[in-house]
This record gives C-alpha cells, structure tokens and sequence, in this order.
C-alpha cells in the first residue's frame, strides 16, 4: 500500500488503487497527501498534521500539548498506528451518516479481495477468516504508521510551524526544510517505495515516478549549491527517536538553510 503512494500522483491507473486494500481510499488521499501535505508540508494547513491532533501534536506548541501528549506517544503511539485503517473507514462511515454524502464508491470493494481469496482458500470457518483478515489489516495498518506517520517530516530538527524560517524563502528550500532523507533506504529500488524513500527529491518531484528519481541526484545536489542550502541524512531508527523528540519538543527554532548537518 505504500508503494501505491507512488502511484496517485500520477494521472489514473490501476496500481493507485492498490491503496484501497484496506479500508484506506487513494481519492481521499489524492487530496489530504497530494494537494494538502505537498503544497504545505509542516504547517497548520497540511492536513497529515492536523488529522492527528491532539494526540500526535508535531508542531512546538506548548499550548496544543501537556505532558501526556509530549511523552505519552512512546506507549500509545503503537495503538495509534494499528487503528489507521479502521480509523478511516470509520471516519468515512460517520462522515456519510451525518452529512447524507456518500463517501463510498465502488473500488473500495477492492478491499475485500483478500478475505475473498482467504475464504475461497479455506471456507470452513468463515469467523476465522474474518479474525485473520483483521488481524493481518491491524498489523499492516501498524506497518504503514509507523512508517508512514513519520515519512521523513517529524525531527527537531525539521521545521514546523512555529518554527522560524527566511522571510522570502524559495519553495525547494522549503521543501527541504520539511525533510531529513532516510539514507539507509538508498539504492534499493524495493526499500524505497516501501519507506517513502527519496523522500527530499519526491517532494520537489511528486508526480515523477520513483525509478526515475535516483538520476537526478547529481543536478539536485549541484542546485543545493547553489541555494547554499544543506541536504540532509539519518537513519530510521535516528528517524524514529527523532519524531518522538519532535513530539516532546514545545520551543520554536530557528531554520538556517545553509547550516551543517551532522
């Protein structure tokens, strides 16, 4: 399902919907992750930030956190990942209750594929089926958070709103701002499109298939030059304590585009 991610940037085709096997819909994506988080990534107007609020509160702000929501995430965060995509279908379902629109259309029945296949396999227990198949869902939607809620954006030392930045700073500067790259991703053309990888030249690039983006290194890296603007690396583990240092942190910093990365 995350490589699918890679898929609804691009005009119409079937892979896009291979994000639909879950509960989760590539259309409401197509504007929460494409025209949302990509025009404003880290801000109050990317609505990958705000969905999560007040549990996950990325932005340092004292007043939209106490210390359960600044420390709590290390022991409620996992819960929060496993409910991603129950949490959309149930968002879903209430938004059509209550707004008589119908969020439904028909390749969300691409979800129920896989109990499909796994009944037509074994038919004997149809309970069982269903068990298995929540199960497998809760442990991907428990992958696809803890990698996905991070995606490279969620480090102290990637601005947020709040933050203080340039007064007239370029868009691909600010776009670099947003992101810390996962360098151990790298080369792995499988790793990348299953842990948002090229995750900086993705978010300058987004409608650009993932296969292509390796080959423009070289000129982005020369353009950072130029910028006098410092392209930056960690891990995912480094990643992952990051965006928890994230959530603990409530001072606002201040973003030097030229300043050296560790």
């Amino acid at each position: 399902m995350i490589a699918a991610h890679n898929f609804f940037h691009q005009k119409d085709n079937w892979r896009m919907r291979l994000f639909n096997l879950a509960f989760v819909s590539y259309r409401e994506w197509r504007i929460s992750h494409v025209l949302s988080h990509h025009h404003y990534p880290n801000s109050i107007m990317d609505l990958e930030i705000s969905y999560f609020e007040p549990i996950l509160c990325w932005l340092p702000n004292p007043q939209l956190k106490g210390n359960i929501q600044r420390f709590g995430a290390w022991i409620y965060g996992p819960f929060m990942y496993s409910s991603v995509f129950i949490g959309e279908f149930g968002k879903r379902t209430i938004s059509t209750i209550t707004s008589g629109k119908n969020e439904f259309f028909a390749d969300d029945l691409i979800t129920l594929i896989l109990p499909t296949l796994m009944f037509l396999v074994d038919s004997s227990c149809l309970f069982g089926v269903l068990k298995m198949w929540l199960f497998i869902v809760v442990v991907a939607s428990f992958c696809f958070g803890l990698i996905g809620l991070n995606a490279a954006h969620h480090h102290p030392e990637v601005f947020h709103s709040g933050d203080k930045i340039p007064d007239e700073i370029d868009f691909g500067v600010y776009q670099i701002a947003t992101v810390i790259d996962r360098a151990d991703v790298k080369g792995s053309q499988f790793a990348v499109l299953t842990s948002f990888g090229d995750h900086c030249l993705h978010h300058m690039f987004p409608t650009l298939d993932h296969g292509i983006l390796p080959q423009l290194y070289p000129v982005f890296h020369k353009t950072c030059e130029e910028f006098e603007t410092t392209y930056r690396e960690c891990s995912w583990l480094h990643h992952i304590i990051g965006q928890h240092r994230q959530l603990a942190r409530v001072e606002p910093q201040v973003y030097n585009p030229s300043k050296k990365w560790q």
